[in-house]
């Protein structure tokens, strides 16, 4: 399978080695010529994960994985589109999406039919379906379902050690359609190890709630003032997926405190 992963930061290049590491051909993309130069190089650019420091290397050479700084370039070839761009919380909890704003308009302008886009990056319940689905149409002219699928799974690692939380904490998984969901559980069983669980919850919605019920983040629950986007009523066998994704034993844990150079921009602030 051919994917795209957008934003290459202390989480998204371990997803990418773990999608090549898994016989993928993986592009990986980012704003940052420094990260992207290293990797095409064979070097990784950040040293806080072994797993990393002899996976990059070995990926290149092999041909598996490549580094760039063109976001739609990435897409344009991709089957499946992975977003992990960071958003920013303030004191007073105001969410700043420019960034992962811009990398929406970026993946959209190179999006193709056929392709699903999964965004991990912690975000407001809503976001996915509300605020990244009519940027995708607008940007790529496409139709939701008919033309791409759209899904929310909350990455639910630490830094430094995100290949190894991979596999030992179940991946949630919630599409803004039955199709997308299914679709999305197949990119996860494809990509992460043997014997991962992958979760499926009722809709986008919820995978979103998860991360934020299990108190890990700063972020709102809300994206807007207003009615919530489509929820799991009562009767949905699946409605309880919320609650067993938060209160899984590694949901729960918090994260270490940064250190080192560069620590400030891992504060709990940043998401993810």
């Amino acid at each position: 399978m051919k994917i795209a992963v957008v934003g290459l930061g202390h989480i998204g290049l371990p997803l990418a080695v773990q999608y090549a590491t898994r016989g993928h051909q993986v592009t990986g993309a980012d704003i940052n010529p420094r990260i992207v130069e290293a990797i095409n190089d064979g070097r990784s650019p950040h040293l806080d994960e072994q797993g990393l420091i002899e996976g990059v290397p070995r990926l290149v050479a092999a041909g598996s994985l490549r580094a760039t700084t063109s976001s739609d370039e990435a897409v344009r070839g991709a089957e499946a589109v992975v977003v992990i761009v960071p958003v920013v919380v303030d004191g007073e909890r105001r969410v700043d999406f420019d960034p992962i704003d811009a990398a929406t308009r970026d993946v959209a302008a190179g999006l193709q039919r056929g392709t699903i886009v999964i965004y991990e990056t912690t975000l407001p319940v809503g976001t996915t379906r509300d605020r990244f689905g009519p940027m995708l149409v607008k940007g790529s002219g496409l139709v939701p379902d008919d033309d791409f699928l759209l899904a929310y799974s909350p990455e639910r690692v630490l830094v430094g050690r995100v290949l190894l939380d991979l596999h030992r904490y179940p991946k949630i998984v919630g599409g803004t359609s039955a199709a997308a969901t299914e679709r999305a559980v197949a990119f996860y069983g494809a990509v992460l190890d043997a014997g991962t669980e992958v979760r499926a919850v009722a809709n986008a919605e919820t995978a979103e709630m998860t991360k934020l019920a299990a108190g890990l983040s700063p972020l709102p629950l809300q994206r807007r003032a207003g009615p919530p986007s489509p929820a799991p009523g009562p009767g949905d066998q699946r409605g309880d997926g919320v609650l067993r994704g938060a209160t899984d034993r590694g949901a729960r844990r918090k994260p270490p405190r940064p250190r080192g150079p560069g620590a400030r921009n891992r504060l709990s602030c940043r998401c993810p």
